[in-house]
């Protein structure tokens, strides 16, 4: 029986560790001007006779909607809910919520699993408990009805995330759904609009309508590595978040010493491994507390061991064929890695140069948060 509590500690301070891990929310500077966006919309995002949305798009895992959340949580004391929730006996997904608190009332839409703006509408006025029934309901009804709910329960801002969810096809109309939505919210000008979605999001500035109407925009992207300045800003990066894993990692450090700084060949081999995602990163390091876990027979250890690394390398990524079939950690020469891109992600369709909203570029500062 004390074995048995004994391992449920160790099981319990593993979970630990890899919650501190998955929460870590380091700021550098595309978070930084996204959350400058989230700001300045809320503040100023609105014109004479319209609203002015703000967006923030980009890669997957690159801190979108963990940014938004922690500005609501900034505004309203306050965290939107992830997951599903129990509605008339059946798991549903959260698609609307009201988070309002400190005089702040802001409305949340997660579009994760792909809802139309009816559905969005109709989420909206399902939330402040609209009697009627919306079955037979068409769009431009749906729209109009949910503005005046918004209007009518003094909202503040509306964020729509996963917004690009709403592109069903891979035409205009598609595009064109999303801002014909979005027009009518916008003349209103009631509440400030703010939409986070992927890079297919960029789409959106095809439609006149939209374009005309944009406020600030984020785009965040992985970390680059093909110059020596963007070399440092992920070198810095990756330091600061080593310094959220519950153990030593001074196998991956100049002389083996956990208080000199990583070497500059486990910094690429780290690039390699997540192509300078942060979200990958998170789960590249939990995955290696797990691997060094086991391997100190269900203790955590106080320190990582370089066979982790290259454990959980193989655990995540031994068939994804961006790797190559390479392990940067367990090859001795850096020549033998395949060459990768240094400067971003390739994995989306380039589209041309005036059809992107003007993003700054912004780097430099990295600070925890």
């Amino acid at each position: 029986m004390i074995d048995q509590f004994a391992l449920q500690d160790q099981n319990a301070l593993l979970q630990t560790a890899l919650d501190k891990i998955g929460s870590t929310f380091i700021r550098h500077g595309g978070i930084d001007h996204a959350w400058k966006v989230l700001e300045r919309t809320y503040k100023y995002g609105f014109r004479l006779h319209e609203s002015q949305p703000g967006y923030i798009y980009g890669e997957s895992r690159c801190g979108k909607s963990e940014t938004a959340h922690r500005w609501i949580q900034h505004m309203t004391g306050k965290r939107p809910v992830r997951g599903s929730s129990l509605v008339n006996g059946k798991e549903e997904a959260i698609l609307c919520q009201v988070i309002e608190g400190r005089g702040v009332k802001i409305v949340y839409l997660d579009l994760t699993n792909g809802a139309s703006p009816l559905e969005a509408c109709k989420a909206i006025l399902k939330v402040f408990h609209y009697q009627r029934p919306m079955t037979r309901m068409k769009q431009t009804e749906a729209t109009g009805l949910a503005i005046g709910m918004l209007i009518a329960r003094c909202v503040d801002c509306v964020i729509v995330d996963e917004a690009q969810q709403i592109f069903k096809g891979e035409g205009e109309q598609s595009a064109n759904a999303i801002a014909e939505w979005l027009l009518p919210m916008a003349n209103a000008r009631a509440f400030k609009i703010i939409l986070i979605g992927a890079r297919s999001l960029e789409r959106l500035f095809r439609v006149q309508s939209a374009e005309a109407r944009h406020f600030g925009v984020a785009l965040l992207e992985p970390f680059k590595f093909n110059t020596k300045v963007n070399q440092g800003l992920w070198a810095a990066f990756l330091e600061m978040f080593l310094e959220k894993v519950p153990a030593r990692t001074g196998a991956l450090r100049v002389d083996g010493d956990a208080k000199k700084p990583i070497t500059e060949r486990n910094v690429f081999n780290f690039y390699y491994a997540t192509r300078g995602s942060p979200g990958e990163l998170a789960k590249f390091l939990e995955t290696t507390v797990i691997c060094a876990f086991e391997r100190n027979n269900g203790v955590l250890p106080d320190q990582l061991l370089l066979e982790d690394f290259v454990e959980a390398f193989e655990f995540l990524w031994r068939h994804d064929r961006r790797m190559k079939g390479a392990n940067p950690f367990s090859i001795v020469d850096r020549k033998e890695i395949p060459t990768i891109s240094l400067s971003g992600p390739t994995t989306f369709k380039e589209q041309p140069e005036e059809t992107r909203p003007s993003a700054p570029k912004v780097g430099g500062r990295i600070h925890a948060r």
